[in-house]
């Protein structure tokens, strides 16, 4: 089932890259968004590295919350770490969560619990996969993170996913 899943979600992601919006364009509606804050931020509660990466982090967490935005998944700096402290010309260098390779395994791990693979993806889509993730592997996938232990996110990431695949009506 896992295998029909990813193979679907990658068809209909070469159909957005082909035929539709990306976000990769300065004038394409979506946003870039690396693995690990596809979980990130479903679970957003106002705190961050600096007052600029919080504004930032607020406005795409609003934005990923629209179930038609076109996210392009990245593996590497995304549009939240544009307004990081901690961005560098190599990547991530937080001091709380390690240099940019720790954070790309953490990004690739993300991913392969998903199912997926970089390019572009409907949030509706992604909510749905984040919704179906057990708890254990939130746990795996998360509990190294600094801000893990400040925040209920295991909870809070599955329940805000599952609010968002739920059909609006009107």
């Amino acid at each position: 089932m896992r295998a029909r899943r990813g193979t679907l979600l990658r068809e209909r992601a070469a159909r957005l890259s082909a035929d539709g919006p990306t976000a990769s364009g300065a004038d394409s509606p979506g946003i870039r968004l690396r693995g690990h804050h596809l979980l990130c931020l479903l679970s957003f509660s106002g705190d961050g590295y600096s007052p600029e990466f919080v504004e930032r982090f607020r406005s795409l967490a609003d934005s990923y919350r629209e179930p038609g935005l076109v996210v392009r998944v990245l593996a590497s700096p995304d549009d939240a770490c544009a307004a990081c402290p901690h961005l560098d010309a190599g990547g991530c260098a937080s001091p709380m969560d390690g240099p940019e390779a720790d954070v790309a395994a953490l990004d690739a791990a993300v991913l392969d619990a998903l199912g997926i693979a970089p390019g572009p993806h409907l949030a509706h889509d992604l909510h749905r996969l984040v919704a179906a993730l057990s708890e254990g592997t939130l746990h795996r996938l998360c509990r190294a993170c600094s801000w893990y232990g400040r925040t209920d996110c295991q909870r809070t990431v599955r329940e805000a996913a599952a609010r968002l695949t739920v059909p609006r009506t009107g």
